[in-house]
């Protein structure tokens, strides 16, 4: 009984924290790529202008 107790608690905490962890990562990457997409396509189109 102690034993599935420990058991279910300790694959809650890695389930958890796995999925905390890949959600930051993958918000993080999504994050930085819209930001990096979004300077290059300004940047595109402000040399456009001046151009």
């Amino acid at each position: 009984m102690v034993c599935i107790y420990i058991y279910t608690y300790i694959h809650t905490y890695i389930h958890t924290y796995i999925h905390t962890y890949i959600h930051t990562y993958i918000h993080t990457y999504i994050h930085t790529y819209i930001h990096i997409y979004m300077y290059l396509y300004m940047h595109r189109a402000s040399d456009a202008e001046v151009h």
